[in-house]
């Protein structure tokens, strides 16, 4: 602690404080053993379970650590003794369940926060997790990153697949879909955004009231009280979403916002990146913001669904590892989307088509998601296709096509990945959550694409629209899957039908054997 204030007194206090906090933090000893979770797992951690809650605050300090609090609700139909949350984190200051305490040492090990049966109520039961943690450095969990021309320290998360728990004790599976209420104390010259619109934001000085509903110790925010110079934000609790889609960034980003007004048909919409990148984005920002609406519009229209999110933020992230990521209303991207140079027409085209898939997701995944990762083609192909559709058919898309040469050029590589002997079929076999790293390939998004264009074809424009106003309808907010079964090495694809059709099935068989 830095001697920079004046009371002697204070400063003896605040040291205590923080070795108190330092002293109560339990480390995960197993840390570093792989403990990847299985289908089975999540599968029976689902079962029985409902009405997900998670109350979220994070404390982002300046440098290489942040701590923060944790309070899931949720309701179990009756006691699970093999029940944890997922948290690949530095320590655990403190944890209870239902009012009990629960001690670390007992409870937190190989990456996972047992709850134990004697922990659990039949009904609806409340966790409640302090935690500290480190920023991460490799782009997976909550990344942080100093930029060198104007040393500013900017955040972000990155969680699909498996990233949620390096952030935050969560149930960190798809099907587990919940609210999130996010708060944050950070620094009061810092942006803060998050999947919902900001609620609150008060100096932290003023912000007891909201604070004195969470059991938080006073350790982790008496150094921002005394400083005087953090803020408390608060944001609007999310629909029901899958934790993988769960975003917080932070950081003193500049940003561009839509000219259009309440009331025209269009979500709040801002573009952000790095002040020192700002007059890279600028060029752009306007027809950023047009191909957004075009992308809007066509996908309400398609769906019977308008668009799902109260806002629509975008965000240039520094060290992103993928080209873009869906973020429920803050879909992050990559900088090598921050034209330096004049782009080609081509490349300019790809990244237009870049927004408008993951604009696609907010349908396609975010308001539909998958059960569980086999069907991550559920989430890609359609929205890989949907988004070449969008191009070739939105009003005011028109200069970049033609659309489906360049679809056609792309296609390759999937043929090329599928002659190896990595290749996997679209509704891929998943074993454990280690597995999904390898379906983000040309396989999930390109052959599936191309296979879900062939059935668009065959059907038609107009049944296959009619199709997905019916799938929103009924699945709204809910996971779906494609359903199969593994009569024979060589049928690992077939679809399941519904019981009352197999058995009509069946008796057709018996029929022909008759015959013969």
């Amino acid at each position: 602690m830095e001697e920079k204030y004046s009371n002697p007194i204070l400063v003896t206090q605040l040291k205590q404080l923080e070795a108190e906090l330092k002293a109560a933090t339990f480390y995960d000893p197993q840390a570093k053993e792989k403990n990847h979770l299985t289908t089975v797992e999540a599968t029976c951690r689902a079962q029985g379970m409902s009405e997900v809650k998670y109350t979220i605050l994070l404390v982002l300090h300046k440098g290489e650590e942040y701590v923060g609090y944790t309070e899931v609700s949720f309701r179990l139909e009756k006691a699970n003794e093999k029940l944890f949350l997922d948290f690949e984190g530095s320590g655990v200051v403190c944890c209870s369940s239902n009012g009990v305490e629960m001690p670390a040492k007992e409870v937190f090990g190989k990456r996972r926060i047992q709850l134990p049966a004697k922990y659990q109520n039949p009904g609806v039961n409340t966790v409640r997790i302090v935690f500290k943690n480190k920023y991460a450095s490799n782009g997976e969990g909550l990344h942080h990153f100093l930029d060198p021309e104007d040393k500013q320290e900017y955040i972000y998360s990155h969680l699909e697949p498996f990233y949620a728990n390096k952030i935050f004790p969560c149930f960190d599976q798809p099907n587990l879909k919940a609210t999130f209420k996010l708060l944050t104390i950070s620094p009061s010259a810092w942006t803060v955004i998050a999947n919902e619109a900001e609620k609150l934001s008060l100096p932290l000085s003023d912000a007891s009231a909201s604070l004195k509903q969470l059991h938080v110790p006073a350790s982790m925010i008496v150094k921002e009280l005394v400083e005087e110079k953090y803020q408390f934000r608060e944001f609007a609790v999310t629909p029901t979403i899958s934790t993988y889609l769960f975003a917080c960034i932070a950081g003193p980003y500049d940003c561009f916002v839509s000219s259009r007004k309440p009331g025209e048909g269009f979500p709040p919409m801002r573009l952000f990146m790095r002040k020192s990148l700002k007059k890279f984005a600028e060029p752009y920002a306007e027809e950023f913001f047009r191909v957004t609406e075009c992308g809007i519009k066509f996908y309400e229209e398609i769906s019977g669904f308008p668009f799902p999110f109260s806002k629509y933020d975008q965000i240039y992230c520094p060290e992103f590892n993928m080209g873009a990521m869906e973020n429920d209303g803050a879909v992050t991207y990559t900088e090598v989307y921050l034209f330096k140079d004049k782009p080609s027409f081509e490349r300019f085209r790809r990244f237009n088509e870049t927004i408008l898939h993951e604009l696609a997701h907010m349908w396609f995944g975010n308001l539909v998601t998958m059960n569980w990762w086999n069907d991550l083609w559920l989430n890609e192909s359609f929205a890989t296709f949907i988004a070449n559709l969008c191009m070739s058919k939105a009003s005011g898309l028109e200069r970049y096509n033609p659309v489906w040469t360049s679809f056609y050029k792309n296609k390759g590589w999937a043929y090329n990945l599928d002659q190896q002997p990595t290749t996997h079929p679209i509704t891929a076999k998943i074993d454990n959550i280690e597995d999904v790293e390898n379906l983000f390939d040309s396989i999930t998004y390109r052959k599936g694409a191309s296979t879900v264009k062939q059935l668009y074809y065959l059907i038609s424009h107009e049944t296959f629209c009619e199709g997905l106003k019916e799938y929103f309808k009924a699945h709204q907010w809910k996971n779906t899957c494609l359903l199969y079964t593994s009569p024979s090495p060589r049928d690992r694809t077939r679809s399941r039908m519904p019981s009352s059709a197999c058995k009509k099935k069946k008796k057709k068989k018996t029929k022909n054997k008759q015959k013969k």
